[in-house]
């Protein structure tokens, strides 16, 4: 999933290889971006595995990869091994690597509207130091915090002003890096209004195109929900599934952890957000996990 959705995400064109390797690295801590990571591992290797995988599941959806990997084997980019791949490489470094970062020169907002009453929506915007409004001038930006949607389809359900809305990523660490994103044909100077009063020398901006599920409700969430299924159908215990995906792709958290990180409603929502969105089954939910978000139950419940 980590790979693989992260190829999915350059497919649609929701974000270049180095904003996705920033945001998995800086906001939820893996110590390499899925797609350096493929260009580590080769894509020689890390393709065919991809396809052993998803034709062992009797091609499930959730472990289908995109375009893009295949585009780069059949081009011979192999990732470090042949100097060219997500990246381009020389003596095995990356070079002219594209900043992920966000650079404005805008004034910085300081009064803004949240879409929606959020804890931690209210939380970021006492960090940043933003005035809330009650009521809309017609004129601030409006700050959303969707889970598993898109900026246009938030701005649809919500009623609010699809020109003037930014929203942003919460569901993971905002400290090194934040992710923002606008619906097609949102207001750049609000845009980047908000981007400027976000951003410090340690704490860049990462605007990445409409998504459901930003990059890394996405991609976090494909990892919870398919440890889920490997525990659902047997692969393995929630502890041994964690403990494997640790040692063994050096996750930071095991993908029943993360689950509980996240949180089960949470990472419930933003799946089902994702497949009604999406209409794919790619983002077909677990039985397990629904389940136990469903009974508030911990993740690793037996059955």
């Amino acid at each position: 999933a980590y790979t693989t959705e992260a190829m999915r995400l350059v497919h649609e064109r929701v974000a270049t290889p180095s904003q996705i390797d920033a945001i998995m690295r800086d906001c939820c801590g893996f110590r390499l971006g899925p797609l350096e990571l493929a260009d580590l591992t080769g894509v020689d290797v890390n393709y065919p595995v991809s396809q052993i995988i998803y034709q062992g599941y009797d091609q499930d959806p959730r472990l289908k990869t995109s375009f893009p990997h295949l585009s780069l084997l059949e081009a011979g980019r192999l990732g470090r091994k042949s100097g060219l791949g997500s990246y381009r490489y020389e003596g095995g470094k990356p070079v002219d690597v594209p900043s992920p970062d966000h650079v404005t020169a805008a004034a910085p907002a300081k009064s803004v509207m949240l879409v929606e009453p959020d804890e931690k929506l209210e939380a970021f915007a006492a960090q940043i130091g933003w005035t809330l409004l009650e009521e809309d001038d017609g004129e601030c930006p409006l700050i959303g915090f969707p889970l598993g949607e898109d900026a246009t389809a938030f701005a649809i359900w919500t009623g609010a002003d699809p020109a003037r809305l930014v929203c942003v990523d919460l569901t993971v660490e905002t400290h090194s890096r934040v992710t923002l994103m606008a619906a097609p044909g949102a207001d750049v100077a609000v845009i980047d209004a908000v981007a400027a009063a976000i951003t410090t020398p340690a704490r860049p901006v990462t605007l990445i195109k409409d998504s459901p599920g930003f990059v890394a409700q996405r991609i976090r969430g494909m990892i919870a929900n398919l440890g889920c299924e490997m525990a659902q159908i047997g692969v393995a215990t929630p502890a041994e599934i964690d403990l494997a995906m640790k040692l063994g792709l050096n996750y930071p958290s095991g993908p029943l952890e993360l689950a509980e990180q996240m949180g089960l409603d949470d990472t419930l929502t933003i799946m089902e957000n994702l497949q009604q969105v999406t209409g794919d089954d790619r983002y077909r939910p677990s039985q397990w996990l629904r389940r136990r978000a469903l009974l508030g139950l911990p993740i690793d419940t037996a059955d």
